[in-house]
């Protein structure tokens, strides 16, 4: 028998930047007006 093991490479948390940090580098571009937080996360 052989043994498979699902590995998703589709998303890499590592390829992410943070938020604060790209708002702020763009702030002569944007105005930042709400801030949106996460409150659940599902996957299926």
């Amino acid at each position: 028998m052989y043994h498979y093991e699902w590995i998703d490479y589709f998303e890499i948390p590592a390829a992410y930047k943070n938020i604060d940090d790209v708002m702020k580098a763009q702030s002569d571009l944007v105005e930042i007006v709400h801030t949106l937080r996460q409150v659940v996360c599902v996957k299926g």
